[in-house]
């Protein structure tokens, strides 16, 4: 794996985010038949999702919506290098492809 700088990283994590919020892509997961949504434990959840409410019925992604947070995205880079990678390549081809669908 290559090795990229601070702002890189930042700047890779604020596209994922962005890409995560706008609906281009989604984080790794699953929903249960209640449509609770969970991350998938070995390339999305992250320490930082510890502190975030347990899904429920009324609440059923509230995990989903902080794994499309910039701050999830650079926990990403720390934690699961390789699934954030793999997740921004499906990010960048997203954009890119919305972008050209725009033109």
């Amino acid at each position: 794996m290559t090795m990229v700088t601070a702002p890189e990283t930042a700047a890779a994590a604020k596209t994922l985010a962005q890409a995560r919020k706008s609906g281009l892509v989604r984080p790794r997961g699953r929903e249960d038949s209640a449509g609770r949504w969970y991350p998938d434990p070995e390339a999305e959840a992250c320490t930082c999702c510890e502190s975030i409410r347990t899904p429920s019925r009324a609440w059923p992604r509230s995990i989903r919506a902080h794994c499309a947070s910039g701050g999830h995205c650079q926990h990403l880079v720390a934690e699961y290098p390789e699934a954030f990678a793999r997740a921004l390549v499906e990010a960048e081809a997203a954009e890119a492809e919305w972008a050209a669908e725009a033109e």
